[in-house]
């Protein structure tokens, strides 16, 4: 149930970090692909690079919001979103409207859209749905 949760979430996760992402990345370059991976996993850099970008501010604190502000999986989805950032590239052949458009058909089919991550991929994916689960059962009510 938990992991389905973030599978229906994580369409919208992915879209928010993307466009965070896409605001670092030159649409046909594999190192511009890598560095923006690099970013997505540095907080401390995340947070520089967001500075001046609303967008970027945003995504930033909507990680945050789902998160409940925990670090280390406010961390972890930013990880999963740099793990899928280079087939999400490759896919849209770097296009960011092609890149947005298939973020937004995830949103209408989130499993389909999970049926593309690797076996680590979706392991990630259980492992912070199982975070966020925990911690919205500890939420007080």
């Amino acid at each position: 149930m938990t992991s389905n949760i973030l599978i229906l979430r994580l369409p919208v996760l992915l879209l928010v970090v993307t466009n965070f992402a896409l605001a670092q990345v030159d649409k046909h370059s594999k190192q511009a692909t890598e560095q923006t991976q690099d970013l997505l996993k540095n907080r401390e850099e995340r947070e520089k690079s967001s500075k001046n970008d609303p967008k970027a501010q945003k995504a930033i604190q909507d990680v945050k919001n789902i998160s409940g502000g925990d670090k280390q999986t406010e961390d972890d989805i930013f990880g999963l979103a740099s793990d899928l950032m280079p087939a999400l590239v490759e896919e849209s052949n770097g296009d960011p409207n092609k890149m947005m458009q298939i973020l937004e058909e995830a949103k209408k089919d989130p499993e389909k859209f999970a049926k593309r991550f690797s076996p680590e991929q979706r392991k990630k994916l259980k492992e912070v749905a199982e975070k966020l689960g925990s911690k919205a059962s500890q939420k007080p009510k």
